[in-house]
């Protein structure tokens, strides 16, 4: 008998659509579970990508609409995007940029998953805490963005010129805040891991640190109202990994860097010697390096 005359010929016959389906379905499947990882990590690695070029650019005096529609479809990070900004806009005392930012921060304190923070009032969404600083500035108050004197160990940094002038920096550490970011760093400090490592420099607003020697990369420690503010120092985010921060090098900021702010832990401040420092690295021209000659604990 040929297999045209059976009774299985005849049901897969009748039942061509449906198998097709299926086995559409399940090709389906084996590629999202080839493929899918791969797409998801370069869809991310793109998010990360466009972040930094709208954030690096972002001027909220002169291009803030236009840098919110340029970020504004990709979920990942459209949200930081406004968040940062409305960090800025707070900072500077800028009217026509919240202007702008107000109808956007409504939007995501009521979209689902917005992304929450504690507060006195309990559980509210960031969008919520911003929207609510913006009001308070308007109505001639507002939330200055401050972090407290840092009251952990001492560490004194010396940083030498390529000229071999040397400027001394006193660094506090917010140890209770971010107990483990600190470990780490008075364990490299110890370890003499960061002595006569070479900074680099970028573009006078933010200094990388070589040397902090760990296994992995710390976790994110966060602990609203330690922001990034010029003097800080935190812990560098990994490259196209949010939520996932660098294992050997740290980052001290010259200045404020409200994009920063929960994406990275600030684990100390400077509390004596970065007026001088500062001056001295943005005056320098292009070819003056800057290394730390030591870091010792006081």
């Amino acid at each position: 008998m040929e297999f045209e005359d059976t009774p299985l010929f005849d049901w897969i016959k009748k039942n061509r659509a449906f198998l097709l389906v299926l086995l559409i379905a399940i090709l389906a499947i084996a590629a999202y579970e080839r493929f899918g990882p791969a797409l998801r990590d370069k869809a991310q690695t793109q998010s990360w990508t466009l972040f930094q070029t709208v954030t690096a650019g972002l001027d909220i005096d002169e291009n803030l609409a236009s840098s919110l529609e340029l970020a504004r479809p990709d979920e990942r990070i459209y949200p930081w995007v406004v968040f940062g900004a409305t960090k800025a806009a707070l900072l500077q005392r800028n009217t026509n940029a919240l202007e702008i930012l107000k109808p956007e921060l409504t939007a995501l304190s009521t979209s689902n998953g917005a992304w929450q923070i504690s507060s006195t009032n309990g559980a509210v969404t960031i969008a919520s805490f911003l929207l609510e600083r913006a009001k308070e500035m308007e109505a001639g108050g507002g939330k200055d963005f401050t972090n407290p004197t840092p009251p952990g160990s001492r560490v004194k940094l010396v940083v030498t010129d390529s000229l071999e002038t040397p400027y001394e920096l006193t660094v506090g550490t917010f140890e209770g805040a971010a107990p483990v970011s600190t470990e780490l760093f008075l364990s490299a400090v110890e370890a003499g891991t960061f002595d006569g490592v070479a900074i680099e420099t970028f573009g006078g607003r933010t200094l990388k640190i070589p040397g902090l020697d760990a296994d992995n990369g710390p976790p994110l420690e966060r602990d609203f109202g330690y922001f990034h503010l010029a003097g800080s120092l935190s812990m560098i985010q990994k490259q196209g990994s949010p939520g996932e921060q660098e294992a050997d090098a740290i980052q001290l900021l010259l200045e404020d860097n409200t994009f920063a702010d929960g994406t990275s832990t600030v684990f100390a401040a400077i509390l004596e010697g970065l007026d001088d420092f500062k001056a001295a690295v943005q005056a320098a021209d292009p070819e003056t390096t800057f290394t730390l000659t030591s870091a010792t604990i006081l």
